[in-house]
């Protein structure tokens, strides 16, 4: 058999079907879109997952204080202070391949501007934190050591922060109030 003869023969088939031929293409229409929609959103989220590693930077070691068992109860590393800020300038002092550190303490605050108040996360860092994290500033500038020796009244702000409280206002050399 030819294959102009199968041809005819399938569009013949077709033609004689076409309830049948209609919802069978629709069907492998949505069975392939589906597919391709599928792997579609598997990469993007692989992709995703692999920025936010790499945003961490490649030789980035991250020690927390390990968690403790109270009366039975594990506290997980949010009940445990056993890390101090010594402890991050000895591992300056004696690991010399080490290039940053930054310790960080963590809470959750309200910060105030004008009418505008908004409930956030603060971290506070030193300056070797935008080379530890690759960060790069929009506006302004990120604190100094001689701020941080000074306990100067600085603060860096996140683009939510600045878009809920500041708005299209510039919030450079601004002043707000952090309520703890």
């Amino acid at each position: 058999m030819r294959l102009a003869d199968v041809v005819r023969a399938a569009l013949h088939a077709l033609a004689r079907h076409k309830l049948r031929s209609a919802l069978a293409m629709l069907s492998i229409g949505v069975g392939v879109s589906g597919f391709i929609a599928s792997v579609a959103v598997g990469e993007g989220a692989a992709r995703q997952v692999q920025d936010q590693i790499s945003s961490l930077g490649e030789n980035l070691i991250w020690i927390e204080a390990g968690g403790r068992n109270v009366n039975g109860v594990r506290t997980g590393t949010h009940g445990t202070k056993s890390l101090m800020l010594a402890d991050a300038r000895a591992i300056e002092r004696e690991i010399p391949l080490v290039a940053n550190v930054t310790p960080n303490v963590d809470t959750r605050v309200t910060v105030i501007f004008g009418d505008q108040n908004w409930f956030t996360q603060v971290r506070g860092v030193t300056p070797e934190f935008v080379a530890v994290r690759r960060w790069s500033m929009e506006d302004g500038r990120f604190f100094t050591h001689e701020e941080a020796e000074r306990l100067a009244k600085v603060c860096v702000l996140g683009q939510t922060v600045v878009a809920k409280l500041f708005g299209e206002e510039d919030p450079v050399g601004q002043t707000s109030a952090i309520d703890l």
